[in-house]
C-alpha cells in the first residue's frame, strides 16, 4: 500500500494523537504526519510483540521472543530492560501497566504471569492458574484484578494481592483467547474475542455473559476494545479483513467496514473517532468513524513484517489502586511512600480520596442515539474528577513515575 496525506485529522486532539506500534521494530506516529517521529528496537533486532504506552504517556513498555521487556522514551532512548530468571525466561507476548505504572504484567509461551514491581525492578508475584499459554492480560479499573485470558479458552480472574484465582470465565466455544479489554465507563464489564470469530461481553464480578456476538467474524478475531469516549461503542478485528462496531446496551451491530489485509490489532484514539487498526502483513489504518467506510489514510507502518500490536496515547487518571503484596523481602509496602531514584520521598506526590463508581453517572440510552458521535447518548466529555472516570480502592498505591526513576536510573549509568 502506498502513503497518503492525510487531510482532515488536523482537528485530532494534539494531546493524544500518538500512535505506538510494533513488529519488526517500534515506530511512534504524531498524527496526521505519514512518517514516524521515531523508529527504535530495544530488543536486539527480535521481532517485537507488544508495545503500551505508561500512564503518563511518557514511556513506551515492548515485549520480545527472547523474554525481555524494555522501557524506553518515546524518542527511542532505552531505560531499563528487565528480564527474569530460569523458567520466568520465555517469549513475552503481552503486557498491562497498573494505573500508576508501579507495577507491570507480563505473560506469553508460559502458563504463569509475571508481575514485575517497576521500582524494585524485580518480579514480585508469579500468577498461576491457566491450562495453556497466556495469550492477553489486562488490569481492572483499581487494579485490585487481573484479568487473562489463554490459548485454553478460558479468561481468568486473579486477586493481584493474593494471586488467587478469583473467577474462571468460559464463552460458548472454547477456542482460544486472543483479546481482552475492560470497559472505561462500566467497570466491571469485559470483552473477551478469540479464534472461533465470537466476541463475548462479560460482568466479570458476576461471572455473567451479557452478551455473545456469534458469527460476525469468519475467521479468528485478533483485538477487541471499547471507545474511551463513548460508553455504548466496542470495536473488534479479525483475520477476516473486517473492523466491526457494536452497541453494548442494545447487544446488535451498527457498522461494519473491510479492509483489503487481515487484521491484528485496534486501538481507539482519545477523541472517540479515530481508531487505527494493523494487519499481519504490517499495514497501518486510520478510520475517521464520521465518513465513510474507508481508511481515513494508509501507511505501510512495518510492511512486509506483521504490525503485532498498537495504541494510542491514553488520557490519565490519578492512579488509586491497592498495590499487589509479595513474599519477597523486597517488595514495596502499599503504604509506602513513593521514593524517587535516590531513595527520597518524592515531593508532591498525591494521594487519592475514595470514589465509589456509580453507573448511574452513565446517561441513558435512547434508541437511535448516533453511535460515532463523540456526544453518542448525551455523554459530554467526563472530567477527570468525575465519579465515573475516578477509581476507588481500599489502599492507595504511592504514585511512581516509571520515567522519573527510570531516567534517574539511566543517567545515573551514563556518568
Amino acid at each position: 500500500p502506498t502513503c497518503v496525506t492525510v487531510a482532515g485529522c488536523a482537528a485530532m486532539d494534539a494531546a493524544y494523537r500518538k500512535l505506538v506500534t510494533c513488529g519488526d521494530c517500534i515506530k511512534v506516529w504524531d498524527l496526521p504526519s505519514e512518517a514516524p517521529a521515531a523508529t527504535f528496537n530495544p530488543h536486539n533486532q527480535q521481532q517485537v510483540n507488544c508495545v503500551l504506552w505508561n500512564h503518563n504517556n511518557q514511556v513506551i513498555a515492548s515485549a520480545a521472543d527472547d523474554g525481555t521487556v524494555a522501557l524506553s522514551l518515546a524518542g527511542g532512548s532505552t531505560l531499563s530492560s528487565l528480564q527474569g530468571k530460569d523458567k520466568q525466561v520465555f517469549p513475552i507476548k503481552t503486557l498491562a501497566f497498573s494505573l500508576s505504572s508501579r507495577y507491570l504484567a507480563a505473560a506469553g509461551e508460559s502458563d504463569v504471569i509475571l508481575l514485575w514491581d517497576l521500582k524494585k525492578r524485580a518480579i514480585v508475584k508469579e500468577i498461576e492458574g491457566h491450562a495453556g499459554h497466556v495469550t492477553c492480560v489486562t488490569f481492572n479499573w483499581d487494579d485490585t484484578l487481573l484479568a487473562s485470558g489463554s490459548v485454553a479458552g478460558e479468561v481468568l480472574i486473579h486477586d493481584v494481592t493474593t494471586g488467587k484465582l478469583i473467577r474462571t470465565l468460559r464463552g460458548p466455544m472454547s477456542q482460544a483467547v486472543r483479546s481482552i479489554q475492560y470497559s472505561t465507563f462500566r467497570k466491571t464489564r469485559l470483552a473477551s474475542a478469540g479464534d472461533e470469530g465470537t466476541v463475548n461481553v462479560w460482568d466479570a464480578d458476576k461471572g455473567q455473559l451479557l452478551a455473545s456476538f456469534k458469527g460476525e467474524h469468519k475467521a479468528p478475531t485478533t483485538g477487541v476494545a471499547f471507545s474511551p469516549f463513548n460508553h455504548l461503542l466496542m470495536c473488534s478485528v479479525g483475520l477476516d479483513k473486517r473492523l466491526v462496531f457494536y452497541d453494548v446496551e442494545d447487544k446488535k451491530v451498527v457498522k461494519s467496514m473491510n479492509t483489503e489485509e487481515p487484521l491484528s490489532c485496534v486501538s481507539f484514539m482519545e477523541d472517540g473517532v479515530t481508531v487505527a487498526a494493523g494487519t499481519t502483513k504490517g499495514t497501518l489504518y486510520i478510520f475517521d468513524l464520521r465518513v465513510k467506510n474507508k481508511p481515513k489514510f494508509t501507511i505501510a507502518g512495518h510492511a512486509p513484517h506483521a504490525l503485532c500490536s498498537l495504541m494510542f496515547q491514553r488520557k490519565g487518571v490519578a492512579p488509586t489502586a491497592a498495590a499487589p503484596k509479595s513474599t519477597e523481602s523486597e517488595a514495596a509496602s502499599p503504604a509506602a511512600p513513593a521514593e524517587n531514584a535516590a531513595g527520597q520521598q518524592a515531593k508532591g506526590t498525591p494521594t487519592a480520596t475514595s470514589t465509589p463508581f456509580k453507573s448511574s453517572t452513565l446517561p441513558q440510552h435512547r434508541p437511535g442515539d448516533d453511535l460515532f458521535s463523540p456526544l453518542a447518548g448525551g455523554l459530554a466529555p467526563a472530567s477527570d474528577n468525575s465519579p465515573a472516570n475516578t477509581p476507588s480502592a481500599a489502599a492507595v498505591v504511592p504514585r511512581l513515575d516509571v520515567d522519573d526513576t527510570a531516567t534517574a536510573s539511566h543517567n545515573n549509568n551514563n556518568n
